[in-house]
């Protein structure tokens, strides 16, 4: 009975509204980690080959004095653009981003 509700839910609102019912009914079963509590430029690259089969790359659009400004591609495609007071920084930025907008799909 419970998958009939669910299949409605999808039926009627799609996948994103199917998967929000399901997470919050079985939520307080999952022991999910999170993507940010790793590190977000090894977690995006753990999750990109995965998903996408391609490794994300990262590029320097900027440097100026209060820092740098990077952004990560996923094939061709800009995903996100992170700024920091170092290279990595931004990098990691950037990763953190994109991980905030995959992890809210």
């Amino acid at each position: 009975m419970l998958e009939a509700l669910i299949g409605a839910v999808y039926l009627d609102g799609g996948f994103r509204s199917a998967s929000l019912v399901i997470r919050r009914l079985f939520q307080p079963y999952f022991d999910e980690v999170k993507l940010q509590e790793k590190n977000p430029k090894n977690a995006l690259q753990e999750y990109s080959q995965k998903t996408w089969g391609v490794l994300p790359k990262y590029r320097l659009t900027r440097k100026t004095k209060e820092g740098f400004s990077i952004y990560v591609y996923v094939g061709k495609e800009l995903k996100a653009k992170g700024v920091g007071k170092n290279k990595r920084e931004a990098e990691q930025k950037a990763a953190s981003l994109l991980l905030e907008q995959i992890e809210a799909l």
